[in-house]
């Protein structure tokens, strides 16, 4: 698994990587399926499929994830991919961050995407 990961009580977030991207991208799913990790029914959705470009094009431009780019959200209980969120950027000199999230329709309602934005800003 990457080296950065954020779990809460029902969520792990771990980094979108460069392979994992350009594997979901060619509809393959190798990546995933050695780091344990499932893709729920549904997901990448066509949000998700726009967004991977622009997440490739952001992981270009570090060594390594930052902690600033994108992250996978998992159901942690199975390791169930269920959507995604990004940064847009670093925090601004006050400390302030645009974030931006996604979570497949069968899992939304259920409080994951306030969970998300509650993880990554902390």
């Amino acid at each position: 698994m990457p080296s950065l990961e954020i779990v809460t009580s029902r969520l792990c977030l771990l980094p979108f990587t460069q392979e994992i991207c350009q594997q979901v991208l060619a509809g393959e799913y190798t990546a995933l399926e050695h780091t344990g990790i499932t893709p729920a029914p549904g997901w990448p959705d066509e949000e998700t499929l726009d967004t991977l470009p622009k997440i490739l094009k952001n992981l270009a431009k570090v060594p390594a994830p930052t902690g600033f780019e994108s992250w996978m959200v998992l159901k942690k209980e199975n390791m169930t991919l269920i959507g995604d969120a990004s940064f847009k950027g670093v925090p601004n000199p006050n400390g302030e961050v645009d974030l931006g999230y996604g979570i497949i329709a069968a899992e939304q309602q259920k409080g994951y995407g306030l969970e998300v934005a509650q993880a990554l800003t902390n």
